[in-house]
């Protein structure tokens, strides 16, 4: 069954939206670091912390994971009804929390390996992380989870660890069954979306910036300007840039 020009332009729309969503266009320039886990694997870690910290108690933090490049924007228009919490640290910041984004093992600036999406390995990294935020001197011990697609999977998960630091998650876009709501549903074989969702990670997972050609390619709108550029942010996809030092 042919998925159609519309069909493939909701599919790319959708994935165009979706690693938008997950790089945080428009965001300031964070704090960024390396967070070893329990064996010895670092993960880049993204922070953005209130400009205006109060004096005692430390503040709430909303983490994010991501598969996507946790320093790369999209330049393209976020729907509203997904709201400014999900492409805002600064509205966020100002809202009196403290925000991370966490590029997960095996993707991005993080070291290791994936051997698959939400891996056991990948969410005991969630618990490790959680645990490091809620210790922060600047950290009042509370933390919460939100996401889109992937992300929003990954705040399930969050969630589901029962630890004592986390407070809310916010799963967005989400979902349980990824043979019924993702690859095959109705169960019909999603080809276009997954063929595609796999090449562009796994030109990502290689460090190659062509992925952005798929999305603009399949784009029937198209992408404004020249597609995406990297936030200037430190460490940057396994590569330290000259600032990084």
């Amino acid at each position: 069954m042919s998925v159609g020009v519309a069909g493939r332009g909701l599919v790319c729309r959708g994935m165009l939206l979706l690693l938008c969503l997950v790089g945080g266009c428009g965001w300031p320039t964070p704090i960024s670091v390396y967070v070893p886990m329990d064996d010895d694997v670092e993960l880049a870690v993204d922070l953005w912390l209130p400009q205006d910290m109060p004096a005692e108690g430390g503040v709430p933090t909303i983490v994010r994971f991501t598969r996507y490049w946790r320093d790369y924007d999209l330049w393209v228009q976020v729907p509203p009804a997904i709201g400014r919490y999900i492409q805002s640290a600064r509205w966020l910041n100002e809202s009196g929390y403290a925000v991370a984004l966490v590029d997960v093992r095996g993707t991005g600036a993080s070291f290791g390996e994936s051997s698959a999406p939400w891996s056991p390995r990948e969410v005991a990294d969630y618990r490790i992380i959680v645990g490091w935020l809620a210790g922060q001197e600047w950290s009042n011990g509370r933390v919460g989870a939100l996401g889109v697609s992937y992300g929003g999977v990954a705040a399930d998960w969050v969630g589901a660890l029962n630890h004592p630091a986390v407070y809310a998650v916010l799963p967005t876009y989400a979902y349980s069954d990824v043979y019924l709501d993702v690859s095959h549903p109705g169960g019909l074989l999603n080809k276009h979306f997954t063929q595609a969702w796999g090449e562009v990670s796994a030109r990502m997972d290689r460090n190659d910036t062509s992925f952005l050609e798929l999305v603009t390619d399949a784009n029937p709108t198209g992408l404004p300007g020249p597609g995406g550029k990297p936030r200037q942010s430190c460490p940057g996809r396994r590569t330290p840039r000259p600032e990084c030092g």
